[in-house]
């Protein structure tokens, strides 16, 4: 390693004041979250949850699909985290290119980067908060691996971002970013710890979690289609196995005033929008 530089960095906190909830995101930066009050599960890449307590450390690579589950703190009633995000540059690479960081730091070293983040969010002279930037990279690079692998996942969620709507297929993904089927397949198990078909579900599942909510005029079968999935009732059940409910459900939970509503049976069929409810368990 000769020469390394943080391009940018933003550190802020959040604070959300309300009952369980679930969030998916895929940021394109690299990600240092401390979970300061409350509980919650976290899973990379459509892969197993893993409880996060308070003062809990994830570290996040850039394009990692991640979904939290949030729980409130019993004393507060709120979720709070502190987030910083960074790019950097190692020998004129980006860092997530060349390293593969643990998704979780020790207590000892939480108790570390807790001071780090404060300081850092807190420090109004640039000087000093890179100075402790530059720290916190430096105990992050200890627990690091040096990748042996080309590292490709941007290239390929910004393929399944522009073609979400369409049937992929892993012979496309691999034309797409110029290898073959099996080292697609190979490279997806080492860095995402998932299959391509997994990774591209859970993405599409979480657009349209994310449209079932801020979408509201569009049907159910509309916002299937707009996020790849031609078949509906298969839809509803890998939405439904992901999250629990059933997209009708879920939209009901938004909005429980509609729960008393009940369409005659022409006016269901006209909608055109069954989500299999009746065929789950």
């Amino acid at each position: 390693m000769k020469t390394i530089c943080i391009t940018s960095y933003n550190v802020k906190e959040r604070i959300k004041d309300m009952r369980e909830y679930d969030e998916i995101n895929c940021s394109p930066e690299f990600s240092v979250v401390q979970n300061l009050e409350g509980e919650c599960e976290v899973s990379f890449n459509s892969g197993e949850f893993k409880r996060i307590s308070e003062r809990s450390v994830v570290l996040i690579p850039a394009y990692t699909l991640v979904r939290v589950r949030h729980t409130p703190s019993t004393v507060s009633g709120r979720c709070k985290e502190l987030r910083l995000t960074m790019d950097v540059v190692i020998d004129g690479c980006k860092m997530e290119d060349l390293y593969a960081f643990p998704q979780f730091f020790s207590e000892d070293e939480c108790e570390k980067v807790f001071v780090l983040l404060n300081t850092i969010k807190d420090n109004e002279n640039v000087f000093r908060a890179y100075s402790n930037l530059y720290r916190l990279l430096e105990l992050m690079l200890k627990y690091a691996k040096l990748k042996t692998e080309k590292y490709f996942l941007k290239d390929i969620y910004e393929y399944i971002i522009s073609n979400c709507d369409k049937q992929m297929k892993v012979a496309e993904l691999a034309e797409a970013i110029g290898v073959s089927e099996p080292t697609v397949y190979r490279m997806f198990a080492q860095v995402a710890g998932c299959t391509p078909i997994d990774y591209i579900n859970a993405y599409r599942l979480g657009k349209a979690h994310a449209m079932l909510g801020s979408e509201a005029e569009m049907k159910i079968k509309e916002i299937a289609s707009s996020c790849g999935f031609d078949d509906q009732l298969y839809f509803s059940k890998m939405y439904s196995k992901a999250y629990g409910i059933s997209p009708r459900g879920y939209r009901r939970a938004l909005n429980p005033k509609e729960e008393n509503a009940t369409p005659n049976s022409a006016e269901r069929e006209s909608e055109d929008d069954f989500d299999g409810e009746g065929d789950l368990n």
